[in-house]
């Protein structure tokens, strides 16, 4: 684990426009596709890319979705990104969701990613608290293998 101990200064809430909160506080989300071309094991492969915008509610002391309203959630635009591509015979699925506060420019509250694909998995994220807190979780096939024997 990699840790930031530098304090941030918070900048103070700042007011949204009536415009903003009329298009992101809808209830809905905006969805955005697109053709991808992504480099992998030296060749060009084709797939799709997905940007999934929408705002919610936030827990900052454990940095997941607020299900209940509380005056200590935090409102954040969150952003999905979704990458899967062929590589030759096996898929790959990449997703990354970055989780920003709406009323102030701030850094993002929380980043995670991850990828699957059939020799195994990479789980790792960013978590922006008093400080930053970077955690990993890479499970591969030979060490899971080791594991069932």
């Amino acid at each position: 684990m990699a840790t930031n101990t530098h304090k941030q200064n918070k900048k103070p809430a700042q007011p949204l426009s009536q415009q903003f909160k009329d298009y992101w506080y809808a209830g809905t989300a905006e969805i955005s596709s697109y053709e991808l071309n992504q480099a992998r094991y030296g060749e060009n492969r084709e797939g799709t890319a997905v940007l999934i915008y929408v705002t919610e509610d936030f827990l900052p002391e454990i940095q997941v979705k607020a299900n209940n309203q509380n005056t200590t959630n935090i409102p954040i635009l969150k952003l999905n990104a979704t990458k899967n591509f062929n590589t030759g015979i096996y898929p790959y699925s990449i997703m990354q969701s970055t989780f920003y506060p709406v009323a102030n420019n701030q850094h993002a509250l929380k980043v995670s990613s991850s990828m699957q694909e059939w020799c195994g998995q990479m789980y790792a994220q960013l978590n922006n608290k008093e400080k930053f807190n970077i955690a990993s979780l890479l499970i591969l096939k030979e060490k899971l293998m080791k594991t069932l024997n």
